[in-house]
C-alpha cells in the first residue's frame, strides 16, 4: 500500500481526532499537498461535527429498571446457591458434632448415666434430633429457592 493509501484510510480518524500526533501531521502535510484528500477530509470533517451536534440517546426509565432489577435478580441467583451450600454444610456439621461429642461423652459419664439409669434412647434420640435438624434445613432452603424463582 502506497503513501496516499495509507492516508486516506487515517482520513475519517483524522475527523474523529483519534489520532496519534506523528500520523496528524502526516495527514495534514499530505491533504495540503494532495487536493482530493483534502476534500474527503472536508467530508468526514463536516460529518463527525454533524455527529457532534446530534443529542445523546437516552434510554427510557421504564427499560433502566428493569435491566437493574434483572441484574439484580442474576446476581441474587449467583450468590444463592453458594449460601445454600454454605448453610446445609453448616448444618450437616452440627449433626456430626452432636453425634460424635454425645457418644464420648456418654462413655465419659457413663457412671453418672448408669446411676440415674441411663437410657440409651436418649442418645438415639439426640442424635436423630440432630440429623432432622440438619434435614429441615435443606429442605427449608429448597423451598425458599424455589419461591424466589417463582416470584422472579
Amino acid at each position: 500500500m502506497n503513501e496516499h493509501e495509507e492516508i486516506r484510510n487515517l482520513l475519517s480518524l483524522a475527523a474523529a481526532g483519534v489520532l496519534e500526533e506523528t500520523e496528524e501531521q502526516r495527514v495534514a502535510v499530505h491533504v495540503a499537498h494532495c487536493p482530493d484528500c483534502a476534500a474527503e477530509l472536508e467530508g468526514w470533517l463536516a460529518l463527525a461535527s454533524g455527529l457532534r451536534r446530534l443529542p445523546t440517546p437516552q434510554a427510557p426509565a421504564a427499560l433502566v429498571e428493569r435491566v437493574r432489577l434483572r441484574a439484580t435478580v442474576a446476581l441474587a441467583a449467583q450468590v444463592e446457591p453458594q449460601w445454600n451450600q454454605t448453610a446445609v454444610a453448616c448444618a450437616v456439621l452440627v449433626a456430626w458434632a452432636v453425634a460424635l461429642v454425645s457418644w464420648p461423652a456418654v462413655r465419659w459419664l457413663g457412671e453418672f448415666f448408669v446411676r440415674v439409669e441411663f437410657n440409651w434412647w436418649w442418645v438415639f434420640g439426640s442424635a436423630s434430633l440432630a440429623w432432622l435438624c440438619a434435614g429441615l434445613t435443606g429442605i427449608v432452603l429448597a423451598v425458599r429457592q424455589r419461591m424466589e424463582r417463582r416470584t422472579a
